[in-house]
């Protein structure tokens, strides 16, 4: 069975970035923001054959070697792929939100 990794909550990370940039810079790297891109698009309906390929080639390959990551610059870039690590959602927004916490 080929099952699909879960989606990470896309309305929280599309609100981190717009209102945390620090934070949304602090994983992740031009990759991961293009990754957002093409998650992003996939969302609103694109099924192009270069979003698709991002969709189920690239996207569980780099998933599968990050998937353990569990501090905040891995956690963010794991938001920015779209995907749900070892921690869960919970956990990984415990990370975040202590991060945001120590910043303010």
């Amino acid at each position: 069975m080929n099952r699909k990794p879960p989606q990470f909550p896309y309305r929280y990370a599309a609100y981190l970035k717009r209102h945390f940039p620090a934070i949304w810079a602090a994983g992740g790297n031009i990759r991961g923001n293009d990754a957002f891109r093409w998650w992003t698009a996939y969302r609103r309906g694109d099924r192009s054959p270069a979003v698709m390929y991002w969709w189920e080639t690239t996207r569980p390959a780099w998933i599968a070697r990050h998937f353990r990551d569990h501090r905040l610059p891995g956690v963010i870039a794991q938001i920015k792929w779209g995907t749900v690590g070892t921690l869960g959602v919970a956990g990984m927004k415990r990370v975040v939100e202590d991060a945001i916490s120590k910043r303010l």
